[in-house]
């Protein structure tokens, strides 16, 4: 066991700069996903095909901003991490479940409830169909759901098949190919890049994503954390949403980034939500196509080329090419 005295004094504030405990190296026995005693909703939604990678440090760069911040700092130093049990089992996905309450939700909620007010969770939450472990609120309204696993389910290789690192126009065939041409997986015929448990993990996220309606949504077995950001998702209405062919993904595994990934996650979601307001629902450009500001700043350049070898008065005929 990995243990050490003076994790009993640690900060709320400090803990986000601090190695998250290893704990025993007890791997839990994984069982065989047993699709059929999975809920009927879970398999009847689709996980995204391929997914595009997000630095976490998109994240942990938000928390630590807030972080610095002198209210905040003094708010969160004035509480302590729970004392740790000795020993601590995380034998089962509820070992897990109890233990993150303690020393991995419990300072990301306290920070959230210290710089956005009206920050909340609750657990097993109910929606046709699923039951989250956690849902993140804010003032009534769902910003992000966070799943627990058992040890050892949320596999990087198994999630890494279907990642595609590198995205640009340059590459866009390559990324429809893959959309297209993936091969089964599944019942459903769906054809994704991801394998093995990474395949039930992410119809269960797709279909929290849907049935809570946020684009956010994070796993974690407590020596992995993958954030999912739905970002291709569209909400047509409340339960009936599309998750879209892809999605953002951020793979975490630095035992000292864990709490502060999180809570940038939180904050992102919250931000996002509140920035886009009845715009929430909206599905995101396809990140391999050019935005609406480059294909103008093209137009703009193909009609200075069109002036400089023809003169301006053929350009407006040129320009319809677009």
């Amino acid at each position: 066991m990995s243990f050490h005295e003076d994790h009993n004094a640690i900060t709320l504030h400090d803990c986000f700069n601090t190695s998250f405990l290893l704990l025993a190296k007890y791997t839990a026995h994984l069982q065989k996903t047993a699709s059929n005693a999975r809920a009927k909703t879970t398999l009847d939604t689709a996980p995204p095909r391929i997914w595009f990678p997000i630095s976490y440090e998109a994240y942990t760069n938000v928390a630590e901003d807030e972080l610095k911040k002198k209210e905040v700092y003094k708010a969160l130093s004035r509480s302590y991490l729970p004392s740790i049990e000795s020993p601590v089992s995380l034998a089962s996905e509820s070992d897990i479940v109890r233990a993150s309450a303690l020393w991995f939700l419990h300072p990301v909620m306290k920070a959230m409830q210290v710089i956005v007010p009206g920050a909340s969770c609750s657990a097993e939450v109910v929606e046709p169909g699923v039951r989250c472990d956690v849902l993140v609120t804010v003032n009534g309204q769902n910003i992000a759901v966070l799943e627990y696993k058992n040890r050892g389910y949320v596999s990087k290789n198994e999630f890494m098949q279907a990642c595609v690192p590198e995205y640009g126009e340059r590459n866009a065939a390559q990324i429809v190919d893959r959309l297209t041409k993936g091969f089964t997986t599944d019942k459903t015929e769906w054809k994704t890049h991801l394998t093995g448990s990474s395949i039930i993990l992410s119809k269960q996220a797709a279909a929290y994503a849907t049935r809570f309606g946020t684009k956010y949504v994070a796993l974690f077995d407590w020596d992995s954390l993958f954030l999912w950001y739905f970002a291709a998702m569209q909400i047509t209405a409340i339960r009936q949403a599309s998750h879209g062919l892809w999605a953002y993904g951020s793979w975490v595994e630095k035992r000292d980034r864990f709490r502060m990934a999180l809570l940038g996650f939180f904050l992102r979601a919250y931000r996002e939500r509140k920035a886009r307001g009845s715009q929430y629902g909206n599905p995101s450009r396809d990140p391999w196509r050019p935005s609406q500001q480059e294909m103008n700043q093209r137009r703009q350049d193909y009609e200075v080329q069109q002036r400089q070898k023809i003169g301006s008065k053929n350009v407006d005929a040129y320009s319809r090419r677009w």
